[in-house]
């Protein structure tokens, strides 16, 4: 599977370069998640972030047979009420797994560590080598370190310990999930949601509501990436409807086959994530390339691209001309469909709409507050980055970085909105 492009596109590229007609003041793109990627060389590697392997062999195997070159070391964990739950950090695989088995893999190059935290709302834990676990208070009367009492506190601790936490299956009102900050990526698509409906186990398919979750996350400025996972519907399944099995899988563009380098890869968002609905698995849209310019986002595939900026599909085709995307929006996807209806999921285009953003994290939130009066204090000693500096003004007109700009920050920051006839120059600072 790795480096598998089923397509040639050859002077295609000549093509997507070429500037739109008409073009008008556009967004500029302030993070490109494929930057990093070379189209030509980075091997495709066909991972599956969240599926329940435990240390099964045979499980495993059906991975491998599936032709994925990574696979997480992977179950319930880390809630002392759920007799089922591992009280371990299952790593490394030489330590949980025959030696002589791991030699007969063709295709699995590596495994990662990781598990689904059940504490409280489900969290996976990719890259997290320590076992961490719900608080016991009558065990533990004070807190560990490896201990949690929220879903916040759970992101924050698998962060903390080295890990890229990531939110699993958030379906369903999104009350509950949409305040959680700070993870790394959610699933867009679930084989569990997908297969529970096509069972009759659920009236709708709740792997549908991921994508509009993550764009209602999209929409509050976070960088957030999207990955697809089986849940329980991997490869080893021997029963059930052929669409959900083996439906949900992320393809990641890494430099070589090592853990370092796909997390690296991971980390930098460059990948796609893949609901792969085919009676015939792997027969998802091919996408050869992605290129970006100053004026246009264009993706080299012959299947159907439809352009989704804060939530609104808002152009079809292979090129979009950044002039078509709306001032206010916060990012750019693309989804990209064939006949069977696979989608692959692209990952955000960030733009470069976040004013008040001075700290050029991403958010806008108390930080940039801080930041911001520490600059006025000392503005040689407490410079804003580059970005950040074209981010500072926040009032129309656009003055100048100035207090004025802060205490409205500040105001955006910690109220629903900002006070009567204060207009902002881009709708990030109206939090």
């Amino acid at each position: 599977m790795r480096g598998a492009v089923r397509v040639g596109y050859g002077a295609l590229l000549l093509a997507l370069l070429a500037p739109p007609p008409g073009a008008r003041a556009q967004p500029t793109i302030a993070l490109d998640p494929y930057a990093g990627v070379n189209w030509a060389t980075d091997l495709r590697l066909k991972a599956q972030f969240h599926d329940h392997t435990h240390t099964n062999e045979t499980r495993i195997s059906a991975y491998d047979d599936a032709g994925y070159n990574v696979v997480s070391m992977f179950n319930y964990s880390g809630n002392y009420l759920l007799g089922y739950a591992w009280t371990e950090r299952r790593w490394p695989p030489e330590d949980w797994m025959d030696p002589e088995f791991l030699a007969t893999l063709q295709n699995v190059d590596f495994f990662i560590p990781s598990a689904e935290e059940v504490a409280y709302a489900h969290l996976t834990s990719p890259f997290l080598t320590i076992f961490i676990d719900r608080w016991d208070p009558v065990t533990f009367p004070v807190q560990q370190p490896w201990q949690y009492t929220s879903t916040q506190e759970g992101i924050d601790l698998i962060a903390t310990l080295g890990g890229l936490p990531i939110l699993a299956h958030p379906w369903g009102p999104p009350g509950a999930s949409l305040p959680l900050e700070r993870y790394h990526a959610l699933e867009v698509h679930n084989g569990f949601g997908l297969g529970q409906f096509l069972e009759g186990g659920s009236p709708s398919d709740l792997s549908l509501d991921l994508p509009v979750f993550w764009d209602l996350v999209l929409s509050e400025v976070r960088r957030v990436f999207g990955v697809a996972v089986n849940d329980w519907w991997g490869p080893w399944r021997t029963s059930g409807p052929a669409e959900a099995i083996d439906s949900g899988k992320t393809i990641v563009m890494s430099h070589a086959a090592t853990l370092a380098d796909f997390r690296d890869a991971f980390e930098r968002g460059a990948m796609f994530a893949v609901r792969d609905v085919g009676i015939t698995k792997d027969q998802y849209p091919a996408i050869a390339f992605i290129v970006t310019t100053a004026t246009s986002i264009s993706i080299a595939t012959p299947d159907t691209v439809t352009w989704i900026a804060d939530g609104v599909a808002i152009a079809t085709g292979i090129t979009l001309p950044l002039s078509l995307v709306p001032q206010s929006a916060h990012y750019v996807r693309a989804e990209v469909s064939n006949a069977d209806g696979s989608i692959v999921f692209t990952q955000p285009f960030f733009l470069e709409q976040f004013c008040g953003d001075v700290t050029d994290d991403g958010v806008v939130d108390g930080l940039d507050v801080d930041a911001y009066r520490a600059f006025l204090a000392s503005p040689t000693g407490a410079p804003f980055p580059p970005a950040g500096t074209r981010k500072c003004t926040v009032l129309n007109p656009p003055v100048g970085c100035d207090l004025l700009d802060a205490m409205v920050l500040r105001r955006a920051v910690e109220s629903p909105g900002l006070a009567p006839g204060i207009a902002p120059v881009c709708e990030a600072a109206n939090l």
